[in-house]
């Protein structure tokens, strides 16, 4: 299922995409580029806040950032302190809006925050359905998702696309940015993303992720093109776009010798630099893993 919209006179098709296993294949984009085009330094991040009041005295001083699912703020000498655990996530993601975050949860919970540590309940409709993403379409913020019970207005409901191999078409993220229209998503149980100038019919495929234990998490429409955070074959990628049509992967170290596996999971730009938030992630032991810490990594102004 996905959901439509119309925003400046443009249609942007978004939904959620399933859990994803995908095969063997190499292939990372049509007209893509392996080469890191920057060096990205992986951040100090530091233990949540002892209190609440001691959090937001951080976010006062040095202000208040949406990762995604938990609020951060940076300390005195320049750490990355996360409003929660790793361990204690009850959100599916935040964003920042106005002055304050707003949250999306299962079963079409939306939540407020002034400071990233106390969330109220917010009013919403439908009453069934789970967002899989909140974004700003003009001065509104909108869940985008399924509609379980089919009701209109800021969520609605169709019948997925096919591609041309039969394989189910589903979209997760949409970024708009100058003339093009970027999002993520999956055909079948592939990563991929797409590009559109204009109207929906001109949409054309640009990123084809094959590798296991890969996927698209975010894509954000920042400095002079855009970016997707995400994980290529158990490691943190991120990759860069002037125009959304041929993208550049750059890779994300780990900690202790970049051992492990890892996913970036969010891009922000703050106070003129580039942020991505992730975290490290270990097996699971059902064909899944599990976040086991926090990772950021930043990008000093100037470079992408």
């Amino acid at each position: 299922m996905f959901t439509r919209l119309v925003a400046s006179g443009v249609l942007v098709v978004v939904a959620a995409c399933g859990p994803q296993d995908p095969t063997p294949s190499g292939a990372l984009a049509p007209g893509a580029s392996a080469r890191s085009q920057a060096v990205w330094v992986l951040a100090d991040v530091r233990p949540p806040a002892e209190t609440a009041d001691a959090f937001r005295v951080l976010a006062t001083g040095h202000g208040l950032v949406a990762g995604e699912r938990t609020a951060w703020a940076r300390s005195d000498d320049g750490g990355w302190v996360p409003a929660d655990p790793v361990t204690d996530w009850t959100r599916n993601g935040i964003t920042g809006w106005r002055d304050g975050l707003v949250a999306w949860a299962d079963g079409s919970v939306i939540t407020t925050s002034r400071d990233g540590v106390s969330w109220a309940e917010a009013s919403q409709g439908p009453v069934e359905g789970t967002p899989s993403r909140v974004v700003a379409i003009g001065n509104r913020l909108v869940p985008l998702g399924d509609a379980t019970n089919e009701r209109l207005g800021a969520w609605s409901a169709a019948t997925a696309p096919r591609v041309n191999d039969g394989e189910p078409l589903s979209l997760l993220d949409v970024a708009v940015g100058g003339p093009a229209i970027v999002t993520i998503g999956c055909v079948g149980e592939h990563p991929a993303g797409w590009v559109s100038s204009s109207a929906p019919s001109a949409w054309r495929q640009s990123l084809d992720l094959r590798e296991p234990d890969s996927w698209l998490n975010d894509v954000e429409h920042a400095g002079p093109g855009f970016v997707i955070a995400g994980r290529r074959g158990g490691r943190p990628a991120r990759w860069i776009s002037t125009d959304g049509g041929s993208w550049t992967l750059v890779g994300l170290q780990l900690p202790a010798g970049g051992e492990g596996t890892g996913t970036a999971s969010r891009v922000v730009t703050t106070d003129e630099r580039m942020v991505v938030f992730g975290y490290a992630t270990a097996d699971a032991g059902n064909g899944g893993d599990f976040a086991t810490a926090y990772l950021v990594w930043t990008l000093e102004p100037g470079g992408r």
